[in-house]
């Protein structure tokens, strides 16, 4: 069955956020863990010592070009850390998420998210201690992809 452009997009997400490995040069091995829609949050002993969960719950439509319709698909990255200085490994690993974004944002816009992206643009971030010892702490990390489709098909970029 043909993929939407929208699941091309979250596939190609998924394989960028699991390059996010020390081996590629990352600070942390934040690839290794990478979820999608995780209904349930992960118990604290069940805890990897980190993991991003993305979620595209928005995308906010409208009549574009002749014919066309331009969607912007807000992305949400849940990261959690454990250990003795998650805020810390947080910090790094927001600093991963820019990188490997950068890699998509930047590109010409036929390379970006598998050739169907127009616009990748930052959002917000926000950071939390998730436990009053901190031994496990969270970071929502936001933005947003812009793509165009023929109108009212959504396996068909344009």
């Amino acid at each position: 069955m043909p993929s939407t452009v929208r699941e091309t997009i979250l596939s190609n997400l998924d394989t960028r956020l699991k390059t996010i490995l020390t081996t590629g040069g990352y600070s942390t091995n934040l690839g290794n863990y990478v979820i999608s829609w995780q209904t349930d949050p992960t118990p604290l002993e069940e805890l990897n010592p980190a993991e991003v969960e993305y979620r595209d719950a928005d995308v906010d439509s409208a009549d574009d070009l002749l014919g066309t319709h331009r969607h912007k698909m807000k992305i949400t990255l849940e990261v959690r850390a454990a250990g003795s200085t998650p805020i810390a490994t947080l910090r790094s690993m927001e600093a991963d998420l820019h990188k490997a974004i950068g890699v998509e944002a930047a590109g010409a816009a036929p390379a970006r998210w598998g050739g169907v992206a127009l616009l990748t643009e930052p959002g917000r971030t926000s950071m939390r201690a998730e436990q009053a010892a901190q031994v496990a702490a969270g970071l929502t990390f936001e933005f947003y992809i812009t793509y165009r489709t023929l109108a009212w098909d959504a396996f068909t970029a344009a």
